[in-house]
Formats: structure tokens, C-alpha cells, sequence
């Protein structure tokens, strides 16, 4: 509300008259910094700066704010620079008014640049990196082996991911988290931090769940049971981010359905957080989804739906409540905070929900900046029943089966969590009852690999080098190419071309292919760059008509191989490929020998015979003819050995 609107709300309240405008009188400056040209604002000042609370909001989030922002208001500064400078005011003739900059910094370091909003990315991208590779697969292995550890413990191996310790026992950051996040290979660690103590809850905290920023880690002991809080934050650069999620372990329906309230509740929020629109709007939206959804739980959604965050990690200026009516602007950054406190489950103890991620507003939406280990295949864990266990375990007479094998994803088996001896399935309830009705398929398919592995192994023994396959085709046989016996023969120096083989890097490791499986090596410059492209043969290529090479059906399924490889070094990849294709052209030149040779009998030793003449057969003609003359000759007839 500008200073304009606050006197028209005014007009005529004053016994039917107007207030005078010297009732209105406030600071020149600040009104001067806002864009306004007049002297006014005296009693609107004073309602903007001093909120009012009502008595039922003395607890709570809102309460703590008033009280912190009220110690700094009456707070008295010390030190040589204050006293001068009261000394200084006291003494002057025309007394300055001073007025509080804080409302017009906040709103003035709102809306961040482009290099500030680099800076919030790589917070962003530092954060959720964080909670996916380490805090959540951390918490997982905690809950798997029922270990012993507190909350502030956790909190603190957490911190120690950026480094620890100083001198010569300084450790730097753990490189084997901060590697698996994008974008973080520029990262300066200098100007990295975590911007609070990370804050873990469980319900074995004492102090029982609590949803503000300023809550701490307990020296509890964590449970494996239950709903576990996590929040965490990271600054980069004099810039926050921050985001807080909820893992559930065994969650009943009620759990779940609060949980899936918050998801949707979020993303119908970045819809409606857009440039021009209120905090106040913002809160009454989601009040309004809470009232729809599951009105009996609008008591215990939270007071405020987040605050604005930059290089101050809580700027209670932008703070999503009902009383706020601030409006955020394009490229600003809100942290959006939805949760519900004082939940009860089903043994009537207390529990909270919550889904805390950082945003960047926009003209039309919001996005989001923080993301990771939110969707309920994540974060909803589901036990198995320990009376299943008991049950199959007293039936002794029945031979024991193989646990059934869950259809392959991708080609890589589904890995489930486990905690305490049993199951934890990362999906929802309703997944999890689906996984029974799989277990036909999973022996189906357990039956399929054991037919495949039969064929495969009798394809093996018929087509294996020197076995005969009958008939018409016999002779014809698939030939085994191998390069290395084992990792150790792998040979010190790169060029070995006695072993027909190529060496390949593939992810990291040395790979050798027999040069049979290469088709052909081409390159190509592109730029700076020169790129070694070479084709592996592809199924069913190495069973010509006019080859004496057959694959067995089962072998078909060979994977299609294609290797790309780019240097800098154009005159080294030249000197590579020119190897590549002239150890080609010698294993086919040797194989054509081979071929023309393969029906040339080779004749025994010769006895000479001795003491008579030997029988000769004249006029014989050799075909075809040698040097291109038709010459003859004679054949002499000896004894074989």
C-alpha cells in the first residue's frame, strides 16, 4: 500500500472530514527513497514498521519473529563510532530524524541480477546435492543397521562434508559428494557454507517436532521408525538456499494422504507465485487448499508459507503470511515452506509434515531451485509384516523356494531398502500391494532365463570351435575370438599387435576387442578436436553367404557396438587409424589364406624308389597354367610313407 492509498482509505473517517496532511507526516528520507516527493507518513510509518499481534499469536514462528525484531529495535549499539556519533547529533543545531533503512534495503536487494542469481544456483545445486547423495543414503544406512547415532551427531558428520579440522589435519571438502552434483565443478569451496547447523528430527526428539528455521538437532538418539524432519542450507558466495523434506517410515494412510496434500499444495503454489501477486494471496491460496482438501487440519497448517532469501538467509520483509502485503517481483528468491505441526498418529503421538524448497519467482510462475528426494517412491518407506516372515517359517515339510526375483528395470534389478531384517520398498502403499500380484511374472520370467541359459550352453557346445554340426553345414563353425585370457595379460604398452587387438577406453578402464569384432575406423576433424569413430561388427554381419562363420540363433542378441573418441592431437588419431584399419587388412588377407588352403591336401613324405626306374607319366599339364604358358611335364610315381 503506497502512501496515496493509505490517505483515500482514510478520506472522510475524520468526523465526516479529511485528516490534515501534517497528521501524516513521516520521514523525508525514506519517503524520498521510495520515490514519494513529499513530507507525510507519520502514523502509516508507524503502523508499517510496528506489527500488530494478537494475543494468539504470542507462540510460534510469527511470536519469535516480533519478539527478535523488537530486541533489535530497542537494542542499544556500543562501541567509539556510536558514541561519536551521538555526540555529534546531540550537538548539531538542526537535528537530523532517523528512520529505519531496513524495509527499503530489503526491498532494494530483492530482486537479484544475473551474477546474484548464479550464485543462488550453485547454493541451489550445493544444497540438493547434499541431500540426495549423502544426507537421505546416510539416514538410509542408519535405519538399515538399527545403528546408534543422535541427531546432533548426524548433523555434524553432515557439516563435515564441506571439510573439517585446520592445519595440517585439515580435511577438504568430500569430493566423492560434491562430484555427483551438476554444475559444481567451478564450485570456489572458499566461499561455500553450511548456513545453519543441519536440523534432523525424529520422533525420539525430546523436544518434539518443530518446523521453524532456528530449530536445532537434539542429543537424542535417532528412532528407525516414524516420521524423520530433515532441513539443511548452503551459501555460496554471501548467498542461501535452503530445503527441507519429510522421510516416513511404515507411514499409515492418513501419513500418506497429508503427505500428497503437501506435493500437490506446492505445485498448484509455484502456479499461482507469480510477479504482482501478494504474500498475502500466496498464504490465503494454499489456507484455501488446506480448507478444501482436509478442512479438520487448517489448525495445524503452519502460520506463514515461507520468506524471502538472498544474502540474508530470512527476510522477514517477504514473509508468505496473511498480514503481509508485499508483493514479490520477477527474480526475486522465496524460500516456500508448506508443513502441518501437532499431527497425531495412530498411537496419539505427535507428529509434523513438511516440504521446504527455494524458489525463483517469475512474470508468469515460480520455479524451482532446490529439488531432490521428494516424490513419495522416495520418501514413503513400507515394512513388511513380520507375521509373513513367522508364517512361511513354520512350514518346514515344504521345500524351500528361491525369493522371488523381481522383473529386471533397465537391465539392473530393483534394489530394496532394508532395515532391521526387513523390506523397506521406496513407493507408495499401493505399489507395494501390486509387487504381489507380480510374483507370477517374476517366476515367469526367472523360468525364461533358465530356458535362455540352456540354449545358450547347447549353442555354445554345437558351434564351438571343431565341433560338427551335421550334415550339409558340416564344418562350418562359430569362431571364439579372445585377446586376453585375464586382466593380467593385459599388455604395459599400448601398441601389441601379436594379439590382434584393439585397446579401447570405455568409462575409464582399459577395454580390449579382438580386431574380428571391428568393422572399419573412420575419423573426422571437427573444430579443434579430432574424432576416431569406429563401427564393431553387428549381429548376423560375420554369417555371410560365402562365409564359413555361423552364429547360432541364441547369439544373435549381441549388442551393436559404436566408440567414439576425440583428441586434440589430429596427427596422433592419424597414425591410430592407419594401425587400426592395416591390422585389418592383415587379419582379413590372413583369413583369405586360409580359405584358398582349406581344401589343399598335404601330401605325405615321399620314399624315392630305388634300384629300378621309377614309373612316369608324360604329357601332364599343370592347371592353371604357371606364368600363363601351357607347358608340359611329367609325373614320377614314388612310395608314400
Amino acid at each position: 500500500m503506497s502512501i496515496e492509498d493509505y490517505q483515500r482509505n482514510l478520506r472522510g473517517v475524520n468526523d465526516g472530514t479529511n485528516f490534515s496532511p501534517e497528521f501524516l507526516v513521516g520521514g523525508f528520507l525514506l519517503l524520498k527513497i521510495y520515490g514519494v516527493h513529499s513530507q507525510q507518513q507519520s502514523v502509516y510509518d508507524s503502523i508499517c514498521k510496528r506489527e500488530i499481534v494478537m494475543p494468539e499469536e504470542h507462540t510460534g514462528q510469527l511470536s519469535f519473529e516480533y519478539a527478535w525484531k523488537e530486541l533489535l529495535t530497542r537494542s542499544r549499539q556500543s562501541g567509539k563510532l556510536m558514541t561519536e556519533w551521538e555526540q555529534g547529533v546531540s550537538k548539531a543545531d538542526n537535528k537530523p530524524e532517523l528512520v529505519d533503512m531496513a524495509p527499503a534495503l530489503s526491498a532494494f536487494m530483492a530482486i537479484k541480477d544475473e551474477e546474484e542469481m548464479t550464485c543462488i544456483r550453485t547454493a541451489a545445486n550445493l544444497t540438493s546435492t547434499l541431500l540426495v547423495h549423502h544426507i537421505v543414503l546416510k539416514l538410509e544406512m542408519i535405519l538399515d543397521k538399527e545403528a546408534k547415532i543422535t541427531h546432533e551427531q548426524f548433523a555434524t558428520q553432515i557439516e563435515a562434508r564441506l571439510g573439517s579440522g585446520e592445519g595440517e589435519v585439515a580435511k577438504g571438502p568430500d569430493m566423492k559428494v560434491w562430484s555427483k552434483g551438476q554444475g559444481l565443478n567451478d564450485v570456489d569451496w572458499a566461499s561455500t557454507e553450511i548456513c545453519y547447523s543441519p536440523i534432523i528430527q525424529s520422533r525420539s526428539t525430546t523436544t518434539s517436532y518443530d518446523l521453524r528455521s532456528t530449530a536445532e538437532s537434539s542429543s537424542d538418539t535417532i528412532a528407525h521408525k516414524g516420521v524423520f524432519l530433515i532441513a539443511v542450507g548452503m551459501r555460496y558466495k554471501g548467498y542461501c538456499a535452503n530445503l527441507g523434506r519429510s522421510i516416513i517410515v511404515d507411514p499409515s494412510k492418513e501419513q500418506e494422504a497429508i503427505y500428497n496434500l503437501l506435493l500437490s499444495m506446492q505445485s498448484e503454489m509455484l502456479k499461482e507465485i507469480k510477479d504482482g501477486v501478494s504474500a498475502r494471496e500466496v498464504y490465503q491460496w494454499a489456507l484455501d487448499i488446506v480448507k478444501k482438501e482436509k478442512p479438520e487440519l487448517e489448525k495445524n497448517f503452519v502460520k506463514n508459507a515461507g520468506f524471502g532469501t538472498g544474502v540474508e538467509f530470512h527476510d522477514s520483509a517477504y514473509l508468505l503470511s496473511s498480514k503481509n502485503s508485499k508483493r514479490p517481483k520477477t527474480d526475486m528468491v522465496l524460500n516456500l515452506s508448506l508443513g502441518f505441526s501437532d499431527l497425531l498418529d495412530d498411537n496419539g503421538k505427535k507428529y509434523a509434515l513438511h516440504i521446504v524448497d527455494t524458489i525463483r519467482v517469475g512474470a508468469d510462475r515460480s520455479t524451482l531451485l532446490t529439488e531432490g528426494a521428494k516424490s513419495t517412491k522416495d520418501t514413503l518407506f513400507f515394512l513388511n509384516p513380520e507375521n509373513e516372515i513367522e508364517v512361511e517359517e513354520d512350514k518346514p515339510s515344504k521345500p524351500s523356494k528361491k525369493a522371488p526375483v523381481k522383473p529386471l528395470v533397465n537391465g539392473s534389478p530393483v534394489k530394496n531398502k532394508t532395515v532391521g531384517g526387513k523390506v523397506l520398498r521406496n513407493k507408495t502403499r499401493s505399489a507395494a500391494q501390486e509387487e504381489v500380484l507380480m510374483t507370477a511374472a517374476a517366476k515367469i520370467k526367472e523360468h525364461q532365463q533358465q530356458l535362455h541359459e540352456g540354449l545358450q550352453s547347447a549353442g555354445l557346445a554345437k558351434y564351438s570351435e571343431g565341433a560338427s554340426g551335421g550334415g550339409e553345414k558340416e564344418g562350418k563353425t562359430w569362431k571364439r575370438f579372445q585377446s586376453y585370457k585375464g586382466e593380467s595379460a593385459l599388455p604395459r604398452e599400448v601398441e601389441n599387435r601379436k594379439a590382434q587387438t584393439i585397446v579401447l577406453p570405455v568409462h575409464g578402464f582399459a577395454v580390449p576387442f579382438h580386431i574380428n569384432t571391428i568393422k572399419n575406423a573412420s575419423k573426422n576433424d571437427e573444430g579443434d578436436y579430432t574424432y576416431l569413430r569406429i563401427n564393431f561388427q553387428t549381429p548376423g554381419q560375420l554369417a555371410g553367404k560365402k562365409d564359413d562363420t555361423v552364429l547360432p540363433n541364441s547369439l544373435l542378441k549381441t549388442l551393436t557396438l559404436l566408440s567414439f573418441v576425440r583428441s586434440s592431437d589430429g596427427h596422433r588419431f592419424d597414425t591410430i587409424s592407419k594401425q587400426i584399419t592395416d591390422l585389418k587388412k592383415e587379419v582379413n588377407k590372413r583369413e583369405q589364406q586360409k580359405k584358398e588352403m582349406a581344401d589343399v591336401i598335404e601330401q605325405d613324405v615321399l620314399l624315392e624308389i630305388k634300384g629300378r626306374r621309377a614309373h612316369k607319366l608324360p604329357e601332364v599339364f599343370v592347371r592353371p597354367a604357371l606364368d600363363g604358358k601351357r607347358l608340359p611335364g611329367e609325373v614320377e610315381i614314388h612310395l608314400g610313407k
